[in-house]
């Protein structure tokens, strides 16, 4: 079982909606809250370990396409 913590409203709204799911995979554990205004500040979830996977973020160009045809006419 993996067991995931955020803080940032984007990625509770996404995860809420894997909750809802009927697979019922994704489970909220716990709501973390302001005790004097009672403002969700964090989640924890949890899933089965194979519903996490981490990618490696896209390649930059090292140069913008126009500079790279630019540089051909020269």
């Amino acid at each position: 079982m993996a067991v995931i913590y955020t803080s940032d409203s984007t990625t509770m709204t996404k995860l809420d909606k894997l909750i809802a799911l009927p697979e019922g995979k994704w489970k909220l554990k716990e709501t973390h809250s302001l005790q004097d205004t009672g403002e969700i500040i964090g989640k924890t979830y949890t899933c089965p370990k194979d519903c996490i996977s981490f990618r490696k973020g896209n390649k930059k160009p090292s140069a913008p396409v126009g500079f790279q045809l630019s540089q051909m006419h020269k």
